[in-house]
C-alpha cells in the first residue's frame, strides 16, 4: 500500500456543518487548506448530502459556498484518521492508500453520536437509535405505513418523529424522560433566540396528533402480541415519583436516543484535555489544551447546527490569524454557549435510566457480554480484560459510554489505531517512517 504526504496550513477533520463553515472561511485566506471526512459527500450526520437535493435551505447555502471554494481546498473523501505518528502529523486511511497529513493548525469537527442506555429487549430486531433510523430513512429506508415509537430525550426526538411522519410512518407516541417543567423552562429561555423559538413551535405544530409523554421512559421491550403488530411491545414508565404508572404500546419499530456524546477519540489521542462528561476543553477562541489544535461543534458542547457553524467560522478566523473577525463573533458565540448549557440542563438524564438493565441484559452487543459479568469489574479497562466488553467491531463506541455512564467509570486511554484498519497498513507506515512510538503501540495492542 502506497504512502504519500500532504502539507496544510489548516487541516479540518470532519465535513459536517462546522467543518464546512471552517473550510469555506479558511479558504478565503489563500492558505493551504485540507479537509478530510469518511463520507463521499459533505454534510455530516445532520445534513447527510448523499449527492441528492438537500431539503434545508441552510444546508444548500453552505454546500453552495463549499462548492464555490472547492478548488482552493484539498478534500480527502471516504477517508478517516487512524493515528498520529508524529507531531503535527496525522495518518489517514484513504481509498488510494495510507496518507500522511501534516498541518500547522488543526480544526477538529468530528461531531457526536448517540448515547445508548441498555434496558431489557434493547437488542431485539426493530429497536434502534433515533439518529440511526433518521440516517436510514434519509438513505432510503421505506417506513410508510409503519408504526414507530420514539423514546429517549432531547429535541432530536421531535426532529426524528417529524421526519418519520413526513415519510408516511405513524408515530403514536414520543416518550420523553425529561419532566414537563424543565422542558417548559427551556422553551421560555428561547425567547432570547426568536429563530429557535419559531423553529420549535413550528415543529410541535407539525406533530399535532402525536402524544408527547413527558416524565416517561422505556423499561422493556418484548415480542408484540396484539393483532396486526409486527413484533414489538414497548413497556414504559410514566409520571413522577408521586404518581408513577406503567403503560405499554405496540409498534413496528422502537427508536431511542438518550442524548448525544462527543466523538472525542481523536482529540484525546492528540492530547486534548476533556471535561468530566467528555467534551473537549477549549478557551474563548476554541483552542484546545494541545498546541495549534482547535475543537468545534458537538465536541465542545451539544448545541446544534447554528453553534457548529459559528464555531467553524470562529476557529477558522483564529487559525489564519484574523483576530479582528474573531472578535466580532464573540457575542454570538456566548449566546450559543448559553443555549447549549440550557439544553443540557433541560434534558439531563434521570437516575432511574441507569438502573434499567437486569443482570442478564446484554451490555456489549459485539461480544455478548451481560450486565452481570461487567458488574464484577472495577473499571472499563478491567471489564475489557475480564469480559472482552468493548473489544468487538465497534471498538467500544456503543458499550463504552454506556458502562461509563452506568458505573461512573472514567474513559479509558485512546491508542492508535482509532478505527479498525489493516495491520499491514500501519506496519508499513511505521516501517516507512521508523516511528518507534507507533510500532510499540501496535505491538502492545496485539
Amino acid at each position: 500500500m502506497g504512502n504519500t504526504a500532504s502539507e496544510f496550513d489548516v487541516l479540518i477533520v470532519g465535513a459536517g456543518p462546522g467543518g464546512i463553515a471552517a473550510a469555506v472561511t479558511a479558504a478565503r485566506s489563500g492558505r493551504r487548506i485540507g479537509m478530510i471526512d469518511e463520507a463521499p459527500f459533505a454534510g455530516g450526520q445532520i445534513w447527510r448530502n448523499l449527492g441528492r437535493s438537500i431539503g434545508s435551505s441552510q444546508a444548500k447555502q453552505w454546500l453552495d459556498r463549499l462548492a464555490a471554494v472547492e478548488g482552493k481546498i484539498t478534500w480527502h473523501r471516504q477517508s478517516r484518521i487512524v493515528a498520529s505518528p508524529a507531531a503535527s502529523t496525522l495518518l489517514a486511511e484513504t481509498p488510494a492508500g495510507v496518507l500522511r497529513l501534516k498541518y500547522k493548525s488543526l480544526i477538529l469537527a468530528t461531531g457526536a453520536r448517540e448515547l445508548f442506555l441498555p434496558f431489557p429487549g434493547w437488542t431485539l430486531p426493530g429497536v434502534m437509535g433515533a439518529g440511526a433510523i433518521q440516517a436510514l430513512v434519509k438513505q432510503g429506508l421505506n417506513v410508510a405505513g409503519k408504526r414507530i415509537v420514539v423514546a429517549g430525550t432531547g429535541p432530536l426526538l421531535l426532529a426524528v418523529a417529524d421526519l418519520l411522519r413526513a415519510k408516511g410512518a405513524s408515530v403514536p407516541c414520543i416518550i420523553e424522560q425529561a419532566p414537563a417543567a424543565r422542558i417548559n423552562r427551556f422553551a421560555l429561555s428561547l425567547v432570547r433566540s426568536p429563530s429557535k423559538l419559531l423553529a420549535g413551535v413550528t415543529l410541535r405544530a407539525r406533530l399535532l396528533g402525536t402524544r408527547y409523554a413527558t416524565d416517561s421512559y422505556p423499561i422493556g421491550v418484548t415480542a408484540g402480541v396484539a393483532a396486526g403488530a409486527s413484533g414489538l411491545r414497548v413497556e414504559y414508565q410514566t409520571g413522577n415519583q408521586s404518581g408513577q404508572k406503567t403503560d405499554a404500546i405496540e409498534c413496528d419499530y422502537l427508536t431511542c436516543g438518550f442524548n448525544l456524546i462527543p466523538n472525542n477519540e481523536l482529540p484525546r489521542m492528540l492530547g486534548c484535555q476533556t471535561t468530566a462528561n467528555g467534551f473537549v476543553r477549549v478557551d474563548g477562541r476554541l483552542r484546545t489544551t494541545a498546541a495549534h489544535i482547535f475543537a468545534i461543534g458537538e465536541l465542545t458542547a451539544i448545541g446544534g447546527v447554528d453553534k457548529a457553524i459559528l464555531e467553524g467560522i470562529l476557529a477558522a478566523h483564529v487559525s489564519v490569524g484574523n483576530e479582528m473577525a474573531a472578535d466580532e463573533l464573540q457575542r454570538d458565540h456566548t449566546a450559543a454557549l448559553n443555549f447549549a448549557r440550557n439544553l443540557e440542563k433541560a434534558f439531563a438524564l434521570r437516575p432511574e435510566l441507569l438502573k434499567l438493565a437486569r443482570p442478564e441484559t446484554i451490555i456489549c452487543r459485539c461480544e455478548d457480554v451481560p450486565l452481570s459479568a461487567v458488574q464484577r469489574s472495577m473499571s472499563g479497562r478491567d471489564a475489557k480484560l475480564q469480559t472482552r466488553c468493548g473489544m468487538g467491531p465497534c471498538q467500544g463506541r456503543i458499550c463504552g459510554p454506556a458502562v461509563e455512564t452506568i458505573f461512573g467509570w472514567q474513559a479509558s486511554s485512546v491508542r492508535p489505531p482509532i478505527f479498525p484498519v489493516p495491520v499491514s497498513a500501519l506496519l508499513g507506515e511505521a516501517a516507512h517512517a521508523q516511528e518507534p512510538t507507533l510500532t510499540a503501540s501496535l505491538q502492545e495492542t496485539r
